[in-house]
């Protein structure tokens, strides 16, 4: 099986799943344009294989704009409250110090109050000139457009030809185990092909030596061994 991606692709062997089907998980994070993964299920003995997964392809973003002056307010309300506050409290002391202090001092306190308050008009003045927020990307994407986006799942295999050539290949010297076993001459209804290690023996008993050695070298060449002498040769019959 091949999975193919926007963003790269991987090859995923069936024998290698613990279930009998291919599963696949895609997780997602909530975020601009998307972000993502999808990784095989129970494969290679692992149930969440990470290290097999590939990212999703992120998606467009519109384009898009803000007021900056809402975004200002929503930002300095705590503290656009506390200086409110603070200038209302200069003011009070202005007005509670007057019988205690000289006319010069009444007049400065005053001035601190309305220039306090100034700047703090400004300060809004200036957030209300400012030019809106724009975002994101107004580029076409392609891919997008042409709804590939999704993984797409292949089943991959050789070409007929060759199958068949491997299939055939097969019937007659049959499969290499690799394995220490007793060698299987009859498990198969018309033949079977038996081959085994240079230094292994397959004949045994009362033979004459020399026979012996023939026997085990025609062996560890390998050789197929007919059931029915009437069938020596046909390998179209079906020996499953």
């Amino acid at each position: 099986m091949l999975l193919i991606m926007r963003v790269g692709n991987n090859i995923y062997k069936y024998e290698d799943w613990s279930t009998d089907t291919a599963d696949f998980n895609i997780e997602l994070a909530l975020a601009i344009g998307m972000s993502g993964k999808i990784l095989p299920k129970n494969y290679k003995g692992i149930e969440r294989n990470s290290d097999e997964s590939i990212p999703l392809g992120k998606f467009p973003v519109c384009g898009w704009q803000a007021d900056s002056y809402t975004n200002w307010l929503t930002q300095q309300s705590v503290n656009n409250y506390t200086q409110m506050l603070g200038i209302g409290s200069d003011v009070i002391n202005s007005v509670s110090s007057k019988s205690s202090e000289s006319e010069k001092g009444q007049y400065t306190a005053g001035i601190n109050t309305a220039v306090s308050i100034l700047n703090y008009y400004d300060r809004f003045r200036l957030a209300e000139l400012l030019p809106n927020i724009q975002g994101g990307d107004n580029n076409a994407d392609v891919t997008f457009a042409a709804g590939d986006m999704s993984p797409v799942f292949c089943k991959m295999r050789v070409k007929l030809e060759q199958l068949k050539a491997i299939d055939d290949y097969f019937t007659r010297f049959g499969y290499k185990i690799n394995r220490v076993k007793k060698p299987n001459i009859t498990g198969r209804p018309y033949f079977n092909y038996v081959q085994i290690g240079s230094s292994d023996c397959i004949g045994y008993g009362e033979i004459p030596q020399n026979y012996l050695d023939i026997i085990n070298n025609i062996f560890r060449s390998g050789t197929t061994v007919w059931h029915n002498h009437k069938n020596i040769g046909d390998y179209t019959l079906n020996n499953k």
